[in-house]
């Protein structure tokens, strides 16, 4: 990872930049992980979507891949938007997907609601999906070369 993309991580907290390397098959960046005594492995991988960052907390068992949580935080303010945790719930790109696209609707109707501003429900949705999926198939390395141009400079 260049210096650009750990001075990124470490604004929003990730001390240990250093320990996250980008991996093709997943299109995400990987922490090191460690193994517990029972031979499970813990990381976590983190992608970028515009303006926010999205941490997965992932274990790796015998047979089966899991997701523990997800944290979306915005890029700006270091600030932990939401998060959501998992207990025996199978690890796919697809479900990651929905959760975050999930989460960031949630989020915004909540937020719309609290301030009493009327939304498009189904354009906000629209709006979410669509940087959701430019996200997930733009190379996270580009995603962080863009994300740290936009966000180290504020």
């Amino acid at each position: 990872m260049d210096n650009m993309g750990i001075a990124l991580f470490r604004k929003i907290g990730l001390e240990k930049t250093n320990n996250f390397n980008y991996s093709e098959s997943t299109n995400a960046f990987i922490g090191n992980g460690y193994t517990s005594l029972a031979g499970n492995t813990y990381l976590n991988e983190i992608r970028l979507i515009e303006g926010l960052l999205v941490k997965e907390d992932v274990g790796q068992g015998y047979a089966r891949t899991f997701i523990n949580g997800i944290r979306i935080f915005n890029l700006k303010t270091k600030e932990l938007l939401c998060e959501k945790s998992y207990h025996c719930q199978f690890y796919s790109q697809y479900f990651i997907k929905l959760e975050v696209r999930t989460m960031l609707n949630d989020l915004l109707i909540s937020a719309a609601q609290k301030d009493g501003i009327l939304l498009n429900e189904s354009e906000i949705s629209e709006q979410i999906d669509k940087l959701v999926n430019t996200a997930f198939s733009t190379d996270q390395r580009q995603m962080l070369l863009q994300q740290s141009r936009k966000y180290l400079n504020s």
